[in-house]
């Protein structure tokens, strides 16, 4: 999961997850505070799930975990 913040290192490691077949959350940049790490996740490694802190907990809380 990438929240809001700055700078890069949320890329590096949601591409990691996703190069091993986890799924990556993303906060909508447009709901930051500050979207720059967000955004430059999604750039470099893209995301299987983008949306609003809220919805992304409910998104995670809905996971079954095998």
């Amino acid at each position: 999961v990438v929240l809001t913040g700055m700078g890069t290192d949320g890329a590096e490691g949601l591409r990691r997850i996703r190069s091993g077949g986890g799924a990556g959350y993303v906060q909508d940049p447009a709901s930051c505070v500050v979207g720059s790490m967000p955004a430059r996740a999604l750039e470099r490694a893209g995301a299987d799930y983008i949306g609003a802190p809220a919805a992304i907990g409910a998104m995670l809380a809905r996971r079954r975990i095998a």
